[in-house]
C-alpha cells in the first residue's frame, strides 16, 4: 500500500521532473538528449548473447567507485557483459570515458513500474549490483519479481540520510526486503541498515571499495605533458570538485597565498560543467591571470589560476599539483572523495563540511596527513604552511598513502558477493 501511494504521487509528479530537465539542460545540454530513456524506451540494439551483469552508479562519484569493479568482472567473468546505468550526464560522460565498448550504458529510467518493466525486460539482466544505497521501491520490487538477485555495494547511510529514512522506515524497510546481500563500507553503516529493515545475515561489513581504485598506466606520462604547458617553478595547488558559493572563499585563501607565495598556480576543478564558465569569469573579476584548460591548458608565466575545465581529468590534475584541497567542504554540500589525492600522494586539506566522508577524513587526519579548517582565512595559512616546507608536505602526502594502502581490500570481497549472486 505504500508503494502504491509512492507510485501515485511520483506519477503526478513527472510534468515538475520534466521542466526539471529542463531547466537544467539549460546549462547542460546533456539533460535534453535520451529523454526517452528516463522513461524505460531504449533504441538501443542488443547484439550480444552474454546475460548482463547491470550495475547501477547515479552519477560520477558513484561510476567511479565502480570503476574497479567492473575492470575486475571484465577480466574474471568473461561470460557476462556489463551493462551500466547512470542518472546524469557526466555520469554518463564518464562512463564513456573510461570504458567506451567495453560496457554497454544507458540511462536508468524514473522509478516508475511501467518504466521499470520495460528496463528490465529490454536488457534481462542476470543480477543487479546497485552502488552506494539507492533505494527505489519500484525498481527494487520489480527487480525481485523477476527473480534478479541485488547486491548493494559499498553501501553507506550518513547522519543525515538516516535521519531521513527512519522518518519512512515503513516503506525503507520493504526495499530492502528485495536486496539479496548489502555490502557496507563500515560496522556504523550495516548497524543503520538493520535497524531500517535490513535482514543482519544478508549485510557483510566489506570496506570502503574506493581505497581499491587503481591508477591508470598512462597517468604519469600524461602528467608529464600537462607539466611542460605549466609556469616554470610554480609551485601547485589544486581545488578539486568545488560547488557553487565555494570559489569565493578558494579564491579569497588564494590572495592570501599569493602575497606569500607569489610563484603558485592554482588549479580550479569545478563539480559541475556547467559552472566552467561562472568560475572562469568570476577568476577574471577577480583580476587573476587565467588559462583553461579547454584552451589546450597553455599558462604563461603570469598566469595564477588554470580552470580544469574537463572531465575525466582529475586525476592527471592532482598528478601535477603539490597540494590538494577537496571541494564541496567550505560549502554544506558534505565534501568530495578525498582519497583520490591521497593515491597521488599529496597533502590534503578540506572544509569542516566532509560528513559525506567521515569515516575516511578520521582515518587520514588521525594518520597526519590532511587537515581540516574552519574557514577561507585558515585554508590560506595551511597551504602556505605546506607550500613553505616542502619536507613538511611530502611527509604529509605519504602518510595519507599509507592509509590508503592499509585499507585496502573491499573490492575482492564485493566481486566475490557477486560471483555468488550467479
Amino acid at each position: 500500500m505504500k508503494r502504491l501511494f509512492y507510485t501515485v504521487i511520483l506519477y503526478l509528479l513527472i510534468p515538475f521532473v520534466l521542466l526539471k530537465l529542463l531547466k537544467r539542460g539549460m546549462n547542460n545540454r546533456g539533460y535534453w538528449y535520451r529523454i526517452n530513456e528516463r522513461f524505460g524506451f531504449y533504441k538501443k540494439i542488443i547484439t550480444d548473447k552474454n546475460a548482463y551483469i547491470w550495475l547501477h552508479a547515479v552519477s560520477v562519484g558513484e561510476v567511479n567507485a565502480a570503476v574497479p569493479i567492473v575492470l575486475k568482472l571484465i577480466e574474471n567473468q568473461p561470460d557476462y557483459s556489463i551493462l551500466i546505468t547512470t542518472m546524469t550526464p557526466t555520469g554518463s560522460a564518464r562512463v564513456i570515458d573510461q570504458f567506451d565498448d567495453k560496457v554497454e550504458h544507458v540511462y536508468l529510467p524514473y522509478d516508475l513500474p511501467d518504466a521499470i518493466q520495460r528496463f528490465l525486460v529490454k536488457f534481462k539482466p542476470k543480477m543487479a549490483v546497485i552502488m552506494e544505497t539507492e533505494l527505489w521501491p519500484n525498481l527494487y520490487h520489480y527487480t525481485d519479481k523477476k527473480k534478479i538477485p541485488i547486491l548493494i555495494s559499498n553501501a553507506r547511510i550518513s547522519d543525515h540520510s538516516f535521519k531521513g529514512y527512519v522518518k519512512i522506515k515503513g516503506i525503507v524497510s520493504e526495499v530492502l526486503s528485495h536486496v539479496s546481500m548489502i555490502a557496507t563500507q563500515s560496522q556504523e553503516d550495516a548497524s543503520r541498515l538493520i535497524k531500517l529493515g535490513a535482514v543482519k545475515s544478508k549485510v557483510k561489513v566489506v570496506g570502503n571499495i574506493k581505497f581499491d581504485k587503481p591508477i591508470s598506466d598512462s597517468l604519469q606520462t600524461d602528467a608529464i605533458k600537462i607539466k611542460k604547458l605549466l609556469p616554470d617553478n610554480h609551485n601547485v595547488w589544486i581545488a578539486a570538485s568545488t560547488h557553487d558559493h565555494e570559489d569565493e572563499k578558494i579564491l579569497l585563501a588564494f590572495k592570501r597565498v599569493r602575497e606569500k607565495c607569489p610563484d603558485t598556480l592554482l588549479i580550479i576543478v569545478p563539480r559541475h560543467p556547467e559552472r566552467f564558465d561562472r568560475v572562469y569569469k568570476l577568476c577574471v573579476a577577480d583580476g587573476f591571470n587565467v588559462a583553461k584548460r579547454s584552451d589546450n591548458g597553455v599558462c604563461s608565466a603570469e598566469t595564477s589560476v588554470l580552470i580544469g575545465d574537463s572531465m575525466g581529468e582529475l586525476m592527471l590534475y592532482y598528478a601535477v599539483s603539490d597540494i590538494a584541497y577537496i571541494g564541496g567542504s567550505l560549502v554544506s554540500h558534505g565534501g568530495q572523495n578525498p582519497l583520490e589525492a591521497a593515491q597521488i600522494k599529496l597533502p590534503v586539506v578540506y572544509g569542516k563540511y566532509m560528513h559525506n566522508f567521515r569515516e575516511i577524513t578520521s582515518l587520514l587526519e588521525s594518520n597526519g596527513g590532511s587537515v581540516s579548517v574552519e574557514n577561507e582565512s585558515q585554508l590560506a595559512e595551511q597551504v602556505i604552511n605546506w607550500l613553505k616546507n616542502k619536507k613538511l608536505r611530502q611527509e604529509a602526502g605519504e602518510k595519507n598513502h599509507q592509509v590508503l594502502m592499509n585499507n585496502k581490500g573491499a573490492l575482492d570481497k564485493t566481486v566475490e558477493l557477486i560471483k555468488n549472486l550467479g
